[in-house]
């Protein structure tokens, strides 16, 4: 039975019967059973951030691509719209885009924003690091997958 909650997933170009299923509750959301948190103050970071840039897109992207000092670092940006291939979800007034290879990355974990002089900016705590960077922005992965080598 689907709760006030459920919302579908958008997969661009599939068919119908492929469409998956997002669970979100406030500012937790589920993608094929990856859960990731966005705090309160992460999503008044990225309104704030998009009211100060018009060009800013519509679909916040949330990924990672191999760099940083660790080895993977996260993709946090506004971009105009999802790739065909991109898992999207609702999130208040943004949708939310992340390439289904950087879900198994991605599981559990929680994106903060710390508003401060030293040491200000996105947070990112991932179950799924087996070290991180000192500061914060990259992490090496407890196990590679295939897609990032």
């Amino acid at each position: 039975m689907m709760t006030a909650w459920d919302t579908e997933i958008r997969c661009m170009g599939a068919p119908r019967s492929f469409q998956k299923k997002v669970y979100h509750y406030g500012n937790v959301f589920v993608i094929m059973r990856h859960m990731i948190h966005f705090t309160e103050s992460t999503l008044a970071e990225l309104r704030r951030r998009a009211g100060q840039d018009p060009s800013a897109g519509a679909v916040v992207r949330l990924g990672v691509k191999p760099g940083g000092c660790s080895g993977t670092t996260y993709v946090l940006e506004f971009t105009d719209q999802a790739r065909a291939q991109d898992q999207t979800v609702a999130l208040g007034e943004f949708e939310v885009a992340i390439a289904p290879q950087d879900l198994p990355l991605l599981t559990g974990l929680e994106v903060d924003f710390v508003d401060s002089l030293v040491g200000g900016g996105f947070r990112f705590k991932n179950p799924n690091a087996a070290r991180t960077c000192g500061c914060g922005s990259s992490f090496q992965p407890r196990q590679v997958p295939e897609t990032l080598d």
